[in-house]
């Protein structure tokens, strides 16, 4: 899937491989980082219920006992979700499980990845979402895949803690960011050169003069938004010390 124009195509492979930080994960998921208190605890959820309750993949980054642990795209679909079902609902539900739901939102998102050509395929403010509703059969979480265009008020269980979770959205919300987190890798492990145009200016419109929201705007609105990132780009140069 084709999703930046700053990083190769990203392939199942890729999406689950481990190499996001604790740090990297809370930042990209938008979860708990209101504070440096709200991300100290919620990288602390995320240790208990990864290495202790084994609820979302990850992988140690060395033999050592405190070595750090590290994840990868999944997990952090996977993470958040959690994060959204135990304390961001009203019905909140506990670690274990929403873990069950989550894996049903993680196997989404990767097949998501494996079967699009592009980011923009599963942008949901163009295309239908792919939900997760759920509820409760035997004491565990029953969740059920509805597909685009088949979610009805008939697919909400009449169980106890039923719901609908929006896989296709979050999906499309964390891969919009990723690939600045996949970059940073990439250059770290000298995969790549630093590239000005990658990321985002100050309202999130992204920097590159590619990007479709860039590319395809009219002729002047193109020539107006090319200069307003040559500024931007510019200015950060300068209070870096770069230029």
């Amino acid at each position: 899937m084709r999703i930046s124009n700053f990083t190769p195509d990203l392939s199942v492979e890729r999406f689950n491989r481990f190499h996001l930080t604790p740090n990297e994960v809370c930042h990209l998921g938008r979860v708990g980082v209101g504070s440096e208190k709200d991300l100290s605890e919620t990288r602390k959820r995320l240790s208990n219920i990864s290495a202790r309750e084994g609820l979302i993949p990850f992988q140690k980054s060395g033999s050592g006992k405190t070595s750090p642990n590290l994840y990868s795209a999944k997990s952090v679909i996977m993470f958040r979700c959690i994060d959204d079902l135990t304390r961001n609902t009203n019905n909140k539900q506990t670690f274990s499980y929403a873990a069950e739901i989550a894996a049903v939102v993680g196997e989404i998102a990767e097949t998501l990845v494996q079967n699009n050509d592009n980011i923009h395929d599963i942008d949901v403010a163009e295309n239908e979402n792919w939900f997760v509703a759920y509820g409760t059969y035997l004491g565990r979480a029953d969740p059920k895949i509805i597909e685009p265009g088949k979610f009805t008020a008939s697919n909400i269980m009449r169980t106890p803690n039923a719901g609908v979770y929006a896989a296709g959205e979050l999906t499309w919300e964390i891969l919009r960011r990723y690939p600045d987190y996949w970059h940073d890798d990439r250059l770290k492990n000298g995969l790549e050169q630093l590239d000005r145009y990658r990321g985002h200016d100050q309202n999130g419109k992204p920097l590159d003069p590619n990007h479709p929201w860039n590319r395809n705007l009219p002729p002047l609105k193109r020539a107006k938004r090319i200069l307003e990132i040559e500024e931007y780009i510019a200015a950060q140069e300068a209070k870096e010390g770069l230029d």
